[in-house]
């Protein structure tokens, strides 16, 4: 009943990642994938077949994690109702997944707010760098979260558009610093934010659960003007000050990036020696 994919812990394809199909004895098939972007699976990081490159690589078996285990039905609110039970709300492919957590006095199970049926949807994989939406209706709760840190790269396709990104590793980060996400080659930058390469914070996040809205950053790019002008900038800062440095992405949360043109290829370095 799990699925399975492996990551490129070092080699040609370091970072990357490809679902496992079947296993028998020594042999794993893995998926080919004709869309990075979509919802459901595989959740690869390379489009086609898996590369003959890949041979040489060491590879980790890792399990997906799914609904369920990210937040235990046990331990949150659930009602009869979608409109007063907690909510999931996973954002992928460009658009909005949403499950509540339904109980008529039975075993609470995450439903979709679409499906008149109620099906369990516990299974649901919430795949690596996906981030979500946790719509808390009723009592204060947290949410205990294990596993290895990985020791290799982490490879997280962005799609032209929007995209609710979580971390690799489970450590606060800038966007450019030391120890940071790279986010400098590959993203796109204009003197105006409405065409330039963007990420937006969830103020509760930042600043506590009286906030409201977001903190939104966008890619500064002086060309032709001024080329050296070339930082993260803060949208409604005059000045333009440079924000790359500071410190936004917060461990065990996520952001949603904005990428005028897609790019597969994101890869955020391992920010720690081992």
């Amino acid at each position: 009943g799990a699925s399975y994919y492996i990551e490129v812990n070092s080699g040609d394809h370091e970072g990357h990642r490809f679902d496992v199909v079947s296993a028998a004895g020594n042999t794993l098939t893995l998926a080919a994938d004709a869309d990075l972007h979509a919802s459901s699976a595989p959740f690869n990081t390379l489009t086609g077949a898996p590369p003959a490159t890949l041979a040489g690589d060491v590879v980790m078996l890792r399990r997906h994690t799914t609904l369920d285990e990210q937040f235990p039905p046990g331990s949150f609110g659930a009602t009869g109702s979608q409109v007063t039970a907690d909510q999931v709300r996973l954002f992928a492919g460009g658009g909005w997944q949403s499950y509540w957590l339904f109980d008529d006095g039975g075993t609470p199970r995450w439903v979709d707010v679409t499906d008149a049926t109620l099906a369990d949807m516990g299974g649901v994989v919430i795949a690596p760098g996906q981030g979500a939406f946790f719509y808390n209706r009723t009592a204060e709760t947290t949410v205990l979260q294990y596993g290895e840190v990985r020791s290799n790269d982490f490879v997280r396709p962005l799609l032209d558009g929007d995209n609710l990104v979580g971390g690799g590793f489970p450590l606060d980060q800038s966007a450019t610093g030391a120890g940071g996400r790279a986010m400098l080659s590959g993203f796109s930058g204009t003197l105006d934010f409405k065409t330039a390469d963007s990420f937006y914070i969830w103020r509760k996040d930042s600043d506590g659960p009286s906030a409201v809205g977001y903190d939104s950053h966008f890619r500064v790019d002086g060309n032709p003007y001024n080329p050296s002008l070339q930082r993260w900038a803060r949208v409604g800062d005059p000045a333009l000050s440079e924000r790359g440095g500071e410190v936004l992405f917060l461990s065990g949360r996520a952001v949603f990036v904005r990428s005028q043109a897609g790019f597969d290829g994101y890869t955020m370095p391992r920010p720690w020696s081992p």
